[in-house]
């Protein structure tokens, strides 16, 4: 049952950082009005709409949660005990779908209302509830140790892998042109280096400082059993996506932006993997297939009836026109 916990908290994770990196590419995108990103914006608009069915997947977490996480240290009892807890993930999850709907609601008008303020206010929530969940959700499997970037860690790796799947629907967006492409890779390249230096930065203070609490999380990882993870994570999750998108062409030729893109998404679930530090287990392939297999089943149908497009925006004709 332990392995079974394991994996559905997994693929839980795996699903659900890509969705929030989707809104907060959709947050950001209203928020300062980039106009590039109309024509493409609508499917991350979509990809949002999917948190109530994560919302709800949340709560046979919470029936595991016995089984998932030790008994924390005196000092963090009352606030990792289960109600706290369920009480937390409630308050995130409101303020996610909230600003989802809000998003959807508005947007999805002919005309569409401005949404500006909401996604400008949505932000700074958006980083504290985030950042809450991580520790809640992840820290939490190892409560006597921690990290003062954890939450930015997290974020990193759901946006770069929100940029990832918003590459692929760009390539197969009927209305995207080879500038597009090339701006939503600049994206992912941008973030792929920023992932890796958050990461590089978490290793090398825990290296710095040292202390035994500490330094046990990272020897886990570096274990003969977890050492190829961390190495492949090096190697798929940066490397190859560095090189293979440093060039400006690569960018723009769709086939070669979604098999970058294709390894960067595998290559998240891996890295939420080794952030719950343990090897692959079969069960959590099983569990991420019908985790991600669900949750596009419910977002395909709350998009039915829904343009593809965002054709109402007034910048969506300029968006067209756009070159890079």
């Amino acid at each position: 049952m332990m392995v079974l916990a394991q994996a559905y908290l997994i693929a839980w994770m795996t699903v659900l950082t890509t969705v929030l990196g989707m809104l907060l590419i959709v947050l950001v995108a209203h928020a300062l009005r980039v106009r590039w990103i109309v024509v493409v914006r609508r499917p991350a608009e979509h990809v949002a709409t999917t948190l109530p069915w994560l919302a709800l997947l949340f709560l046979p977490l919470l029936a595991m949660a016995h089984m998932l996480y030790p008994d924390p240290p005196e000092h963090l009892k009352t606030w990792l005990s289960l109600p706290l807890l369920a009480i937390r993930g409630g308050v995130c999850f409101a303020i996610w779908i909230g600003l989802a709907e809000t998003i959807r609601r508005r947007t999805f008008k002919t005309p569409p209302v401005s949404v500006q303020p909401v996604a400008a206010a949505g932000l700074p929530l958006f980083a504290i509830t985030i950042t809450l969940a991580s520790y809640d959700w992840l820290v939490a499997l190892t409560p006597e140790w921690s990290s003062t970037v954890y939450g930015v860690y997290v974020f990193a790796s759901g946006f770069v892998s929100a940029w990832a799947l918003l590459a692929i629907l760009a390539v197969r967006a009927a209305k995207a042109n080879a500038s597009h492409l090339h701006a939503v890779g600049r994206m992912l390249f941008a973030f792929v280096i920023f992932w890796t230096y958050i990461g590089f930065c978490q290793f090398f203070v825990i290296a710095m400082g040292d202390l035994p609490e500490e330094v046990r999380w990272v020897q886990l990882r570096f274990a003969p059993g977890m050492r190829w993870m961390t190495a492949a994570l090096a190697l798929f999750h940066f490397v190859v996506p560095f090189f293979a998108l440093l060039s400006r062409a690569n960018k723009r030729r769709p086939k070669i932006l979604a098999g970058v893109a294709a390894l960067v998404l595998v290559m998240h679930a891996v890295d939420i993997t080794f952030l719950v530090g343990r090897l692959p287990h079969v069960f959590d392939l099983l569990m991420l297939v019908v985790m991600t297999g669900t949750t596009i089943a419910f977002g395909s149908f709350r998009a039915r009836g829904q343009a593809p497009l965002a054709d109402n925006d007034p910048q969506f004709a300029a968006s067209m026109k756009y070159v890079s």
